[in-house]
């Protein structure tokens, strides 16, 4: 759903809304990461879930404005623990929940699930321990932080 911030505080628009439909557990992922991708106008939702098929992933690129989906993943191999979008990288970045290794995708350059290249040991990706549980991935400016079940504290350096 889309609000009136600046007035009502209404629904003013509902971007998308998926039902399950009989046995296909696929056809509704719930969305538990939404991005805002201002340079593109565009609203990143997505969601992995671990259900009696397996683990499955969806990520989703959707123009707010026409209301359309205008990129789409669907995976269930190497799935997220977690994602973000940078808007001055130009790129989303995932954790994968099996190796914990991180993956980039270059958005101005995007199709599928090829798109995604490993930034960290390529063979390790492979890994079903499911390592990657637990994760967190932000993104700030041109940087991308990485945490696993941390509390971080920043302090001076005398």
């Amino acid at each position: 759903m889309v609000y009136d911030l600046q007035g009502s505080f209404c629904p003013v628009m509902e971007i998308g809304r998926h039902e399950i439909f009989g046995a296909n557990l696929d056809s509704a992922i719930p969305a538990t990461n939404l991005s805002w991708f201002s340079s593109h106008n565009l609203l990143m939702s997505s969601g992995s879930h671990s259900g009696p098929s397996g683990v499955l992933e969806n990520i989703k690129l959707c123009d707010i404005r026409s209301g359309n989906v205008v990129w789409e993943l669907k995976k269930k191999v190497n799935c997220f623990a977690d994602v973000t979008v940078s808007d001055d990288l130009s790129a989303m970045f995932k954790i994968s929940v099996n190796s914990s290794e991180v993956f980039f995708a270059d958005l101005r350059n995007i199709s599928g699930e090829n798109s995604w290249v490993c930034l960290g040991n390529a063979r390790k990706v492979t890994n079903a321990k499911k390592e990657g549980v637990g994760f967190k991935i932000e993104s700030h400016g041109n940087q991308v932080f990485c945490v696993k079940e941390e509390i971080w504290s920043c302090g001076q350096r005398f």
